[in-house]
């Protein structure tokens, strides 16, 4: 979402029914949480696309949103956030920061060009992780009426050593919302990419399939 404009359009920034879209998240977890979480608790349900938002050149919300919004900035935030990934993963940030210049920057250039084979070329050794379990998942999870993010140590095995559920992971972070066992109607569910998937979901294949590509795996949490 992130032009390099100059001049009066460096102002230019994105809104969605009066609410400044922040440009520094992925337009696919925007859309889940302004989009499908706000007309959820209006009693709205399906698709809004095409999804109608405006576009400001002027009256930046310097309170609301990260005034840079030139291409190195988008950069330097995308790499942090794979930095993060990368240490809550492993304890370290080691991987990322031994991979070569030329390589970060194919993963880069392969995500802002949108040339999947080029991005997943570089990203795969990170996501994969070499086949070594995880110490911890990076997990976002996102409570409607903004809501702190919630993000905390989300270890992939139980004390069983057996792999966690999505359901687990919920129970964890928001027990009232996601009871362990069902006794009633469910009051809320967990969206991700505009889709809802079961809560009997490995959280690790979760996360190695659903993850955006900042290797974050980002719940949007609806009411139902």
């Amino acid at each position: 979402m992130a032009l390099n404009f100059i001049g009066d359009d460096a102002e230019i920034w994105y809104d969605y029914e009066g609410t400044p879209l922040k440009w520094h998240y992925p337009i696919g977890l925007l859309y889940d949480i302004h989009g499908l979480q706000a007309s959820s608790g209006r009693g709205l349900n399906g698709s809004l696309l095409p999804w109608k938002i405006t576009v400001h050149f002027q009256n930046f919300p310097g309170d609301k949103l990260i005034k840079s919004q030139a291409v190195d900035s988008c950069q330097d935030y995308f790499m942090s956030m794979i930095k993060e990934a990368d240490y809550l993963r492993n304890g370290s940030t080691k991987k990322v920061m031994n991979m070569s210049k030329s390589d970060q920057t194919q993963l880069w250039d392969g995500l802002s060009s949108n040339n999947y084979d080029r991005f997943w070329g570089m990203n795969h050794k990170l996501m994969l992780n070499d086949g070594v379990m995880a110490r911890n998942l990076p997990i976002r999870i996102y409570l409607p009426e903004n809501c702190p993010v919630i993000q905390e140590p989300v270890s992939p095995v139980d004390e069983s050593k057996q792999p966690r559920t999505l359901r687990q992971i919920l129970n964890a972070s928001l027990p009232d919302l996601f009871p362990l066992v069902e006794t009633g109607p469910p009051v809320a569910a967990a969206m991700i990419h505009g889709i809802i998937p079961c809560l009997d979901t490995s959280a690790i294949w979760a996360s190695q399939n659903m993850s955006y590509p900042d290797n974050f795996l980002h719940l949007v949490i609806i009411f139902l």
